[in-house]
């Protein structure tokens, strides 16, 4: 089964009733750092490009601007990383289908979406999935660099700390949600 079907095929039949993603991203805010956290308001595709069409750039046809995380996971995730002493920052996700690791791609993103806090290459995908089945969404990575800054973690060290962090934090988001 091709990749692209997994997503919509896990909604049509689990149905579920939230989607809760996380993993890692590169940093875009320059007050990140490694291991702190980036909780998504927004997603969007940071490489599509169908503005001749008059779409927003990023903007695939028939589909908003950007996808809206829910609010009510904003906030739950928002609470739980509180509860973990972790830095979050909360922001647009800008998702793209090649990994950025030169100054003219990073350059491109800044200039498209100068509000962007971290890019990646899956939750914009997710979100729209999300977007598409009525499934309420939050997008949550804890970032593994920052554009334009040294790091002393390779990025299989900082696997094994976004790992730990991400695993925390889900435990104590479910619980948080479970609750109220």
């Amino acid at each position: 089964m091709p990749r692209r079907w997994a997503r919509p095929l896990l909604l049509e039949v689990c149905k579920p009733d939230v989607i809760i993603n996380t993993g890692s991203a590169g940093g875009l805010e320059p007050t990140l750092k490694v291991g702190d956290i980036v909780i998504s308001d927004e997603a969007r595709y940071h490489d599509a490009d169908v503005t001749a069409f008059g779409y927003e750039y990023g903007q695939l046809p028939g589909c908003p601007a950007g996808f809206k995380a829910d609010d009510k996971l904003i906030a739950a995730a928002q609470s739980s990383i509180e509860a973990l002493n972790l830095n979050a920052v909360r922001g647009l996700i800008v998702s793209g289908d090649a990994f950025i690791n030169g100054s003219v791609g990073l350059a491109k993103i800044r200039h498209n979406f100068p509000q962007a806090v971290a890019v990646e290459m899956e939750a914009a995908a997710i979100a729209h999935v999300c977007y598409n089945f009525g499934v309420p969404f939050v997008v949550v990575r804890a970032i593994s660099d920052v554009a334009d800054q040294q790091s002393h973690l390779s990025f299989d060290e900082f696997l094994a700390v976004a790992a730990r962090q991400s695993t925390l934090m889900v435990e104590n988001l479910v619980q948080n949600l479970t609750r109220g």
